[in-house]
């Protein structure tokens, strides 16, 4: 499915991970109320279950990477949110974001990326970020996993996460 592309998980533990936006929202939201998941539009397509993997996983990292970018598109997901739910939800959202770092990227290497016109601003941010710091970054976003893939970039994308992949010190895709 995916190209062989080999890495050491365990070097990207203490430098951090990045969380594209969709799987960021199902960890915010899984932080926020577990049993929201399957009830909010835009987390609805995962489990409880895909919500204990993604935290399981993106705590074995020493940092949360974010975007202004992700930040943005987050927040426009959250206010999906009804307003009952909103504050509390924030104060989660705020808690866990409060503490990430923030990567800029110079607003013309993204709109003069080659990519721009196929994933996208956030996306096409995330790639750049992964890039120029060697962070490794999780995604569901098959297209975006695919052009990173060629790029070289270390991606995961979360059925590879699903699939147990991460246990070992050597991940080795396949296509």
């Amino acid at each position: 499915m995916f190209q062989k592309n080999k890495f050491d998980l365990e070097n990207f533990y203490n430098r951090g991970i990045i969380v594209d936006t969709n799987l960021l929202i199902l960890f915010l939201v899984g932080k926020y109320d577990i049993d929201y998941i399957s009830k909010f539009k835009i987390t609805c397509k995962y489990s409880k279950k895909d919500f204990e993997i993604l935290k399981n996983f993106v705590n074995r990292f020493k940092k949360l990477i974010i975007t202004p970018h992700i930040l943005s598109e987050l927040s426009n997901l959250s206010m999906k949110i009804p307003e009952k739910r909103l504050a509390r939800y924030f104060k989660y959202f705020i808690g866990i974001l409060k503490i990430s770092d923030e990567i800029n990227i110079d607003k013309n290497s993204i709109l003069l990326n080659e990519y721009i016109d196929k994933i996208g601003v956030t996306d096409v941010g995330i790639m750049l970020a992964s890039e120029n710091d060697d962070f490794l970054f999780i995604t569901d976003d098959i297209k975006l996993a695919y052009i990173s893939l060629s790029k070289g970039l270390s991606v995961l994308h979360f059925s590879q996460i699903r699939g147990g992949y991460i246990w070992f010190k050597k991940l080795e895709y396949n296509k």
